[in-house]
């Protein structure tokens, strides 16, 4: 299953990882709110669901729980 939007954002960003921040976010509500749909209608998963990323600081700043050093 496949969902897309796009909208302005709400917020306005200060950098460049903190609009990525923000887009990992969505998109992970988005996942979220999907797998659940999912598995009202009797899907099963075997695996996470992934959210892939390619600022590096943005990366870090989500495995280290938003602090950045």
């Amino acid at each position: 299953m496949i969902s897309w939007q796009s909208k302005q954002q709400t917020f306005v960003a200060l950098s460049f990882m903190e609009a990525e921040n923000m887009a990992a976010c969505a998109a992970t509500q988005e996942a979220l709110w999907l797998s659940t749909l999912l598995k009202a209608f009797g899907c099963q998963f075997s695996k996470p669901v992934t959210l892939l990323d390619d600022n590096q600081t943005c990366i870090y700043y989500s495995r280290n729980r938003g602090e950045i050093q």
